[in-house]
């Protein structure tokens, strides 16, 4: 089946003014919760995730997501993350979600092009992401030139820091947050505002 493949219990593409309210998904082995790609306005609100085996909620390339409210529990497989950002979205809010017991509670990267700061516009804020002992960092970016990252007023915790970034991301700010420390991969880059 797709789910065997990784796919969602929810896999949605090519979509315009969505909202997915109020599921819960629960024990799926080796795939994944909610899977959206390539759509334009996206809402995912208030959905309760617990022991899925790959992503929980994955945003693939899409504009204008908010991603609020969500309770997700016990990620932890090979491509497990609680909520993820990748493949050149744009425009994301993720505000007031909890993930926890779960290796990799968030993560994104940028598209790998070089355009202009700010680009990506991610905002993550008033969140609780709490890594399991597994787990690095709470909020893990993979780099490829992500542009404007904004992590403010949200509890970050797990074994090594809570926010892990590396050198080519751009137009970081991150504040007022409960964390275990910033970890970054090389370099940290002048442009980044961290207090």
């Amino acid at each position: 089946s797709s789910l065997f493949n990784g796919q969602g219990v929810i896999n949605l593409r090519n979509m315009a003014d969505v909202e997915i309210r109020g599921n819960t998904i629960t024990e799926i082995e080796r795939g994944s919760g909610l899977r959206l790609s390539q759509s334009e306005n996206v809402r995912v609100l208030d959905n309760h995730l617990m022991r899925v085996g790959r992503t929980a909620i994955a945003v693939l390339g899409v504009t204008k997501t908010v991603i609020r409210g969500n309770r997700i529990a016990r990620i932890s497989g090979v491509h497990g993350n609680g909520i993820t950002l990748y493949l050149n979205n744009r425009g994301a809010l993720v505000e007031a979600n909890s993930v926890t017991e779960s290796t990799r509670p968030m993560t994104f990267h940028g598209d790998k092009s070089t355009s202009g700061p700010g680009d990506h516009d991610f905002t993550i804020t008033r969140n609780v992401f709490i890594a399991d002992s597994e787990g690095t960092a709470a909020i893990t970016s993979w780099g490829s030139n992500t542009r404007g990252v904004t992590i403010t007023s949200n509890i970050l915790i797990a074994p090594k820091a809570g926010i892990r970034l590396t050198p080519s991301d751009t137009g970081i700010t991150i504040a007022d947050n409960v964390d275990t420390g910033l970890l970054v991969t090389g370099a940290r880059p002048a442009d980044w505002k961290v207090s």
